[in-house]
């Protein structure tokens, strides 16, 4: 066998120790035990900081790990109990070591250990200490970064909770590592109302699928529809596609386990009010269209200039065509596309310009005819 294989089986023989041994008790025994088990411990470190990976390894180390950490939390236990000065102190001095072993082995080998164990005690507590801090400078953070504050209150209640739960496992742990990177990573807010934003993303994204999120993500999805200035059948598809394009994890984590995931509930959410939509004696599958008579690069020059004269207010010229163009005819075409007129403006055409600029050209003579009428009838 090995030296460091050699090393890991009498660890595990000092540990298997029983907790209520006679050399718990008697100063001289246990204080044998603790010198072994810090010159094992040393040994311990060197060999295995100088192996490669293999098979046996791992399978030892879980099989140790679980020694160990059954060892530390009877220590926990017995040092609850009523024991002798001497006693006490030196069932301390273990705690302490096993505290630190275990603090070794998650740092270095969790990788190679089964994430469904659950983490030690002592990882527990030290967590928890930085917790609050954390989660402040989390907040603050958050917040100047112009992110909404109950949706902010809502994450870090949930992060504090799964903290503060006794009975996670390593798979648990390394995820709430990576969701907090994450959050504490996000930029500054500065998506548009209709697009869900970064804070939303991620937790959609690490699947927070409790109630108080869902009832959330409703509120939300009917904040974008309002805001899409699109036919409400219009909107409910673009939110679909916008759901299905979200980033997502291979193996979806999920907050409650007895809840669908945040994706699918998104979605069926989504069909439901289509399905809503489309039930009702008034809804029709084709939108109302006005015939503008011009051809279509008249027609998309006429909205670029408007938008460059600062007439209209839009993110882009490419979201007013996908707006309007729903909604448009030309003189020769009875449907325009948002890619088309966008590309029309692209390359103006010196012809397509006159044209346009006649329009206008007609368009104010007739607005100041209007007016001269008006004159001519008052009093």
């Amino acid at each position: 066998m090995k030296p460091s294989l050699r090393i890991v089986k009498n660890l595990e023989s000092c540990l298997a120790l029983p907790v209520d041994h006679p050399a718990f008790e008697d100063g001289q025994s246990c204080e044998q035990f603790l010198l072994e088990l810090t010159r094992l411990q040393i040994q311990l470190k060197e060999f295995l900081l100088e192996l490669r990976l293999e098979p046996e390894r791992s399978v030892l180390l879980g099989s140790f790990y679980q020694h160990l950490l059954s060892t530390h939390n009877h220590i926990s236990l017995r040092l609850r109990e009523s024991l002798s000065d001497s006693a006490r102190s030196l069932h301390e001095q273990l705690w302490q070591q096993l505290d630190e072993l275990l603090h070794f082995f998650y740092e270095l080998y969790h990788q190679e250990l089964d994430l469904e164990l659950r983490i030690p005690q002592y990882y527990q507590q030290r967590a928890s200490d930085k917790r609050q801090d954390r989660l402040d400078r989390l907040r603050s953070s958050l917040v100047k970064k112009n992110y909404q504050s109950a949706l902010i209150d809502l994450v870090i209640a949930q992060i504090d909770e799964c903290w503060l739960n006794t009975t996670n496992t390593f798979k648990q742990v390394l995820f709430l590592k990576e969701v907090l990177t994450h959050l504490e990573s996000l930029p500054r807010h500065e998506r548009p109302i209709t697009e869900f934003n970064d804070l939303e993303r991620c937790i959609l994204k690490y699947n927070f699928n409790t109630s108080l999120f869902q009832c959330f993500f409703q509120n939300r999805i009917q904040q974008m529809l309002e805001s899409a200035l699109l036919p409400e059948s219009l909107g409910i598809k673009s939110l679909i596609k916008q759901i299905k394009q979200l980033p997502r994890l291979k193996k979806q984590p999920r907050l409650d386990p007895r809840l669908e995931s945040m994706r699918k509930f998104l979605l069926r959410y989504c069909q439901q009010e289509m399905a809503a939509l489309e039930s009702n004696p008034s809804f029709s599958q084709e939108p109302l269209k006005v015939r503008l008579l011009a051809s279509a690069d008249e027609v998309a020059l006429l909205f670029k200039a408007a938008v460059d004269a600062k007439i209209i207010e839009c993110i882009s010229l490419q979201y007013l065509f996908k707006v309007l163009s729903p909604h448009l005819a030309s003189q020769r075409q009875s449907s325009l596309s948002a890619g088309s007129l966008r590309s029309k403006t692209y390359e103006l055409n010196e012809i397509s310009v006159k044209r346009v600029r006649t329009m206008l050209e007609k368009t104010i003579h007739s607005l100041e005819n209007a007016y001269q009428e008006q004159l001519r009838h008052l009093p």
